[in-house]
């Protein structure tokens, strides 16, 4: 659990601040969806983890954006990617945390 947060962090801020490129973000955009995807899998593998894992990064891609025009606070974001990630990890996420 701790790897995919700081996987997502990571891709939050490489995203945020090297940018200068559309295609910078899509050569790291699979990489960083299939290292969560299979966090995700190891902990629920019952679940459609690819699908959860689009859900965590575009979540994290979009509230890049968020922050940085002022619409939220950076600990709103996180916040916020806490919620989602309870949602998909639930208790025995919380327990690897």
């Amino acid at each position: 659990m701790n790897s995919t947060i700081r996987s997502l962090t990571s891709f939050g801020r490489s995203t945020a601040k090297s940018c200068p490129s559309p295609g910078m973000t899509s050569k790291y955009s699979p990489i960083i969806e299939e290292a969560v995807t299979e966090q995700v899998r190891a902990v629920d593998p019952d679940a459609d983890a690819e699908q959860e894992a689009g859900i965590l990064t575009s979540l994290v891609r979009g509230l890049i954006g968020s922050v940085l025009i002022g619409e939220r606070t950076p600990q709103q974001a996180v916040e916020l990617v806490d919620r989602q990630l309870d949602r998909v990890f639930g208790d025995e996420g919380r327990r690897r945390r």
